[in-house]
């Protein structure tokens, strides 16, 4: 008999060793009561499984739970699946908007805000500027500084809706007291010119740099001009050089086109036509027209390039559609291409004068001064 029980006491013994860890006891817990219809509780299941700390990571459970809570309206669990459905290899971005929805309208705001990105942005589904801004409003509404600067822009823009200046200067103001670095620039822009808002040079000044101290290239120009010019304190050209080459390497175009008129003329430096010309290349790719027209000229006269006339006509072409007159004037007017070539001075029919350069600053020197 003895050899009978002792191989099923050891079995007792070791059935009643094999105890669930306790991690796994919590995940049974929840389990249970996330099938009871307890949200919160599916929800931290999935989080268990997300963060692998507890229990090994697994991302098909933690999907699988984070739906459960999401079918019970729960936003935040919506909102969580949106994102690793939108991480997936193959993501299936239909189904992402629908949870980025249904997480925007249980009250989470950065649902709200990423489809209004997704909207405007036109790169994973079909571009939609009036779902964009209903979304971007919605978010901005719950406080997510980007999305009122987001809205902002559209709004001083005009697109969808009507240009609605004074509105967009307070959307603009809201998100950058909300801590919303890039949405400075614009607004002190406002303040400095008076559109929308009444004229405050001093604050656009600050604004200026604190957008620029941020990482904001745009502003680092913006606030280079003023330095440039005194224009709300002591003139600077040294600093104001460095903010536009800081800016120009970050891929700021109007900078880079700064840079390089400052490059052609000898404004300050030794002449550099071939860093001048590259320099016009940069502003010119970034959509700068004039970058383009200052370009088209250097190809002409074949100065820190080799000389090319069909490059020039088509980067002509290319300053006329970015908004430079001088462009559009002289690709139409053949008589000038071999006027442009020597450096003269080229006026054609309409009076306009190709060579003489739009109103441009350059970064630190004194004769760019307006």
């Amino acid at each position: 008999m003895a050899h009978v029980l002792g191989p099923l006491l050891g079995l007792a013994i070791a059935a009643g060793s094999a105890q669930p860890s306790p991690a796994a006891a919590k995940a049974e817990a929840l389990k249970k009561s996330c099938e009871k219809g307890s949200a919160a509780d599916c929800v931290t299941l999935a989080e268990i499984y997300a963060k692998g700390e507890e229990l090994p990571k697994d991302q098909d459970k933690a999907a699988n739970f984070y739906k459960k809570a999401c079918d019970l309206s729960l936003g935040p669990a919506c909102f969580e699946l949106a994102t690793i459905v939108r991480a997936a290899p193959k993501k299936d971005m239909a189904r992402v908007v629908l949870l980025l929805q249904k997480a925007c309208d249980g009250g989470v705001a950065d649902g709200c805000a990423q489809l209004g990105g997704l909207y405007h942005s036109g790169k994973e589904i079909e571009k939609h500027l009036g779902r964009a801004a209903e979304f971007y409003d919605r978010a901005c509404t719950a406080g997510v500084a980007a999305s009122c600067g987001a809205l902002g822009a559209m709004v001083l823009e005009g697109v969808p809706m009507a240009k609605d200046p004074a509105r967009a200067g307070a959307l603009l103001m809201k998100a950058c007291e909300g801590g919303h670095g890039d949405s400075c620039g614009p607004l002190a822009v406002m303040l400095r010119t008076g559109q929308g808002m009444p004229k405050d040079p001093a604050r656009a000044l600050v604004l200026f740099q604190k957008s620029c101290d941020a990482g904001g290239m745009s502003a680092c120009f913006e606030y280079a001009i003023s330095l440039q010019k005194g224009d709300g304190v002591a003139r600077d050209a040294p600093r104001a050089m460095a903010l536009c080459t800081k800016g120009c390497d970050a891929g700021e175009p109007r900078s880079c086109h700064s840079l390089g008129l400052i490059n052609r003329d000898g404004a300050g430096v030794a002449r550099d036509p071939v860093r001048a010309a590259d320099l016009f290349k940069k502003g010119c790719t970034g959509g700068i027209g004039a970058a383009c027209f200052d370009l088209a000229t250097a190809f002409m006269g074949g100065r820190g390039v080799k000389a090319d006339l069909a490059q020039a006509t088509s980067l002509l072409r290319d300053a006329c559609t970015r908004s430079d007159p001088r462009g559009c004037v002289a690709s139409r007017s053949s008589h000038c291409s071999p006027i442009l070539r020597t450096g003269a001075s080229c006026a054609g029919p309409t009076g306009v004068n190709f060579q003489q350069a739009k109103p441009s600053l350059k970064c630190g020197t004194k004769s760019s001064r307006t």
